[in-house]
């Protein structure tokens, strides 16, 4: 079993959880690759997953592309895109509390393959593009949930600093946005926060 991501970081940090676990004895192991052009024979792997990773690639159907080509005929890729559940509701939060705090600042751009696999019928097409059959998508729900709103502000660091729209804040800016999201986020509730959100399962067939 393999896992690539193309963070050294965060492949140092999978490696030395599977040596934790002793998985790295059972032939797991991660290693720093880029995900639209995988270090990796043709027809290699029975099954190949993307949780949450393709719709953030710069060409998200070269990553699709190469999740087809290292399966073996009849096996299949998952890839989970769209909605992203628990990532999408976090960054609901953050984005709506910016917007209000900073009215006249422009977004930046998300990733073209986030705005395209929003849509089922989208991702759908691009697995099939990518030369996998048999596709099907089922969109899933779930929701994000946070003890409080005082708990998610006094935790937005951690929360939101690999976000680049948090990063590119100043401290006190980070500031005013931690009163914004706690202001916003106690409106809705005194107690536990609980925002719903969906997911795109997309699975074919090599």
């Amino acid at each position: 079993m393999l896992a690539t991501d193309f963070s050294p970081g965060m492949v140092a940090r999978l490696s030395a959880r599977l040596r934790a676990e002793g998985f790295d004895r059972s032939g797991c192991e991660a290693r720093v690759m880029d995900g639209q052009a995988l270090e990796l024979p043709d027809t290699s792997f029975d099954a190949a997953f993307s949780i949450f990773g393709v719709m953030l690639f710069p060409d998200h159907r070269k990553g699709l592309a190469e999740l087809a080509r290292v399966l073996r005929p009849g096996a299949g890729p998952a890839s989970r895109s769209g909605r992203a559940r628990k990532a999408r509701a976090r960054a609901l939060v953050l984005v709506e509390a910016f917007r209000a705090l900073f009215p006249d600042r422009e977004l930046p751009p998300f990733p073209p393959g986030m705005v395209r696999l929003k849509h089922a019928e989208a991702l759908a097409q691009d697995l099939r593009a990518a030369g996998l059959r048999e596709v099907t998508v089922t969109t899933v729900t779930g929701a994000w949930t946070a003890p409080s709103a005082d708990w998610v502000a006094d935790n937005a660091d951690r929360l939101y600093r690999q976000f680049p729209l948090y990063a590119a804040l100043g401290d006190d800016e980070h500031r005013s946005l931690r009163e914004a999201i706690r202001e916003r986020l106690a409106r809705g509730s005194a107690g536990q926060v609980r925002i719903e959100s969906e997911a795109h399962v997309g699975v074919g067939y090599r």
